[in-house]
């Protein structure tokens, strides 16, 4: 097990952060590989921390306070989303956060910010207002506007930048009796999967709506939908949701739920452990023959012993708000690309059904990717966070990594010893579409770190398509 150190949160004082700091300097020093680490929720097995390596634990880090007016939060880089809601409701206020308590706050919203409220307010990188970060040479340094290369870069792709020890962002005032949404649980038989597929498809949602799609193991196979309408009324609800109910639920568990109560049906999630190599896919559109296919495949799976926990799922969100601003705004680049993000999640404890299940997830991913009516592969993949932070010396970053855009992750938050910028290419994995993303490399061979957009390039990665930051 690798060595922890934790935060000590002090009032007043700057010794956390100088903490930090210093441990980022010195681990760059001595070659010593060191992980960043909030709520622990990180499914990957990449990031090769040894015995003789630091998980530099933020959690302590996680005060939450607003400005006079409310309108705007701070927050530590070790909060967790649980804290940001709960500081929230009790000061009246929403913030833009994911939808799971236990993820960190900015794991998150560094990679794009998506969530319920997003339709409303904007993506999380969207309401980012500074934030403070240490580099990888151990500098504490603000961020923000100002600094217009950095600051597109971390609003998207952060985790390759620096560790965030705290950030300010914009929070919404709600008055008491419309803070929170009308929301519950749609159960539908299995047989209405594509009329349920070509509503979705269908529908148009408006700022206040976002809706889950779910296959869940309910002692057997079940095909679920979560609607999902901020503030309103329950006949506003119903009405901006009546081509879903149309199709036929056979329970319905809609009530107006409290805002900070609003993610609690994500705890199933958060629970710690087993094995859970998920894959995930950016639709444009849902084929209703694809996913009758992708919930055969579910059923399938279920038969394996120990898979119960395993599940199906897709987010749709109202884009209104986030797609005022172009793709350039920030370097998350599909608000004009995805329209569905789908994620599969096997979910046991037994090593031997590893190759069934990476076969289960990958056929599903395929099944989505063939009929997702975008140009590339254009994944967004919140569930899937990690940091990794490596010493400079690069002939040690080549021995341990074997995805050139993890390399990329990598040398972007080490001192290079040149000044020169690379271009990586990926791909999501073999024989799947090839990517386009945004990202950034920096190189602090020079006072004035340069950061050089590589624009979409295409090429080759590792199944792990995303580098987000804190979870």
């Amino acid at each position: 097990m690798s060595r922890s150190l934790y935060a000590f949160s002090v009032s007043h004082l700057q010794c956390p952060l100088i903490a930090k700091s210093t441990k980022v300097q010195y681990c760059a020093k001595n070659n010593i590989k060191f992980l960043a680490q909030n709520g622990g929720h990180s499914w990957v097995i990449t990031f090769n921390i040894g015995p003789g390596d630091l998980v530099i634990n933020l959690r302590l880090l996680s005060q939450v306070t607003f400005n006079g007016d409310k309108s705007q939060v701070t927050y530590g880089g070790g909060a967790l989303i649980s804290d940001i809601v709960t500081a929230a409701y009790a000061n009246g206020v929403q913030v833009p956060t994911g939808n799971c308590n236990c993820v960190g706050t900015l794991g998150a919203i560094l990679g794009g910010g998506f969530g319920r409220l997003m339709g409303l307010y904007g993506m999380g990188v969207d309401n980012l207002l500074s934030v403070n970060l240490v580099t990888a040479d151990g500098r504490l340094q603000k961020v923000d506007a100002s600094n217009a290369d950095l600051w597109w870069a971390l609003r998207g792709a952060g985790p390759n930048f620096g560790i965030v020890t705290s950030a300010t962002m914009n929070s919404y005032p709600v008055p008491a009796a419309t803070n929170g949404a009308y929301t519950g649980s749609l159960v539908f038989t299995n047989d209405k999967i594509e009329a349920l597929v070509v509503a979705l498809n269908n529908l148009v949602l408006e700022p206040p709506m976002a809706i889950f799609l779910y296959f869940a193991n309910q002692g057997q196979p079940a095909v679920v939908a979560i609607p999902f309408y901020a503030g309103g009324t329950v006949d506003q609800y119903k009405s901006a949701f009546a081509s879903i109910y149309a199709v036929g639920p056979i329970v319905d568990t809609s009530s107006f739920v409290a805002y900070n109560h609003l993610n609690d049906g994500s705890d199933s999630f958060c629970v710690k452990g087993m094995r859970k190599p998920s894959y995930g896919a950016g639709l444009n559109q849902m084929d209703p023959k694809a996913w009758r296919a992708v919930f055969n495949e579910y059923v399938k799976f279920l038969q394996n012993p120990g898979t119960q926990m395993s599940a199906v799922l897709m987010e749709y969100y109202s884009l209104q708000k986030a797609q005022t601003l172009p793709d350039s705004s920030s370097s998350y680049p599909f608000r004009h690309t995805v329209k569905f993000n789908a994620l599969v999640i096997p979910w046991y404890s037994d090593p031997a059904l590893d190759p069934v299940a990476e076969q289960f997830a990958s056929t599903v991913r395929d099944l989505w990717r063939s009929t997702d009516n975008v140009a590339v592969n254009s994944t967004y993949v919140p569930e899937l966070f990690f940091y990794r932070l490596f010493p400079p010396d690069s002939s040690l970053l080549r021995s341990k990594i074997s995805s050139p855009l993890t390399l990329l992750a990598a040398t972007s938050i080490s001192p290079l010893a040149t000044n020169r910028s690379k271009r990586y290419t990926a791909r999501t994995s073999p024989g799947c579409k090839k990517s386009r993303r945004n990202t950034i490399l920096q190189d602090n061979s020079t006072s004035s770190s340069l950061f050089q957009k590589v624009n979409r390039k295409r090429g080759r990665f590792g199944r792990w398509a995303g580098f987000h930051f804190f979870d």
